[in-house]
């Protein structure tokens, strides 16, 4: 009997320190978490992600657009023995003129991730690993992880034109005169501008559609000899998932290419998009 009660003893008293480890890496995830926009490695939408201890995802869950399925913002975090809760609401990515790229708590958009965990202290440390597979930690650079298209239009890179309105940084800007070093002109004295032949409907998002929102694409592109669009650059974007679409739309249309000097040339241009709701 007083093994018995020793061993009751012993139990109970590591129960109540992992009880009070728990509670302390609850407190710790809530200072580092909660209240924040954290941004997923792999962009994937849904309203329910579950995730394995290592941070891999097993139920729930698609990949989509980075500007409607790479963010959310944490609001209630809890920690149970056999996993950490993570709830908030969906972000979606958008782009102002004036302020550059917007990040925008979508109001009805609830999402909860739940991650797998083993009992602390052990898993303390599996815990903090499978965060960091899951979400982007500050070590990380977002211009590793959004399109190739997007990255020029991030924060740190946007720039203001002359008319003050933001423009994504090293996106080709097209301009008068001809470029023979490269082989690619822009529309100018002697080179005239190719002129679209076939071009396809727009569709908006079902973010886009949910918002009411209207959004406007700017895209530089290469017209070539054929009149097949290439080089396909976002000069201003919208977000919300419809730079994607716009690029695919542009990439299905054909033009009659520009000459320089009465011959086919490629021609650098700059189109606009407007997606609209029916």
């Amino acid at each position: 009997m007083m093994f018995v009660r020793g061993a009751a003893a012993i139990l109970l008293l590591c129960a109540t320190a992992l009880a009070q480890a728990d509670k302390d890496i609850e407190k710790a995830l809530k200072d580092g978490f909660a209240n924040r926009a954290l941004t997923l490695r792999k962009f994937y939408a849904g309203s329910k992600l579950v995730f394995d201890s290592h941070g891999e995802l097993v139920k729930g869950g698609t990949l989509a657009d980075w500007t409607v399925a790479g963010q959310a913002h944490i609001v209630k975090i809890k920690l149970e023995s056999d996993r950490l809760i993570l709830k908030g609401k969906r972000t979606y990515i958008t782009f102002d003129e004036a302020k550059g790229m917007v990040a925008v708590d979508l109001p009805e958009s609830d999402v909860t991730f739940e991650i797998a965990r083993f009992p602390a202290p052990e898993g303390e440390v599996e815990l903090s690993k499978a965060l960091n597979v899951i979400f982007l930690t500050k070590a990380d650079k977002l211009a590793d992880f959004v399109p190739d298209y997007w990255r020029p239009c991030l924060p740190e890179n946007v720039k203001r034109n002359a008319a003050g309105h933001m423009r994504c940084a090293d996106a080709p800007s097209p301009g008068g005169g001809a470029s023979p070093s490269d082989a690619v002109y822009r529309v100018g004295k002697d080179v005239s501008a190719p002129q679209v032949l076939e071009e396809h409907d727009l569709d908006p998002t079902a973010l886009a559609f949910s918002l009411h929102a209207h959004g406007t694409v700017i895209l530089s592109l290469v017209v070539e000899t054929d009149g097949k669009p290439r080089d396909i650059r976002v000069l201003r974007p919208a977000g919300m998932g419809l730079d994607e679409r716009a690029i695919a739309a542009v990439q299905r249309w054909r033009f009659t290419p520009g000459q320089a000097h009465g011959r086919p040339v490629p021609v650098m241009v700059s189109v606009e998009l407007t997606f609209k709701l029916p």
